[in-house]
């Protein structure tokens, strides 16, 4: 059985087409911004964080790191449904 990352991971992939890399590389420079501020993180996964909240954040950063789209899209899904990141 998949688990939701791999579902994700999948669809994104499938999405992204040619452009795979350079999403990877994207989800993967956001994950270590997060990482790398303690406030970030815990505003991101803490328990009393709110879909809006969440969303308005990754927003600052998304634009922050010019995320495209497709990366953008992504992690704004994955707050809407409280997936912590």
């Amino acid at each position: 059985m998949a688990t939701i990352g791999s579902v994700y991971a999948k669809a994104v992939y499938e999405l992204a087409g040619a452009e795979a890399d350079k999403v990877a590389k994207q989800l993967r420079d956001f994950q270590e911004t997060v990482n790398s501020h303690a406030g970030l993180e815990s505003a991101l996964a803490g328990p009393a964080s709110q879909a809006g909240s969440r969303k308005a954040i990754l927003n600052d950063v998304a634009a922050g790191l010019g995320l495209s789209g497709l990366s953008k899209k992504l992690l704004d899904l994955l707050a809407l449904r409280g997936i912590q990141f």
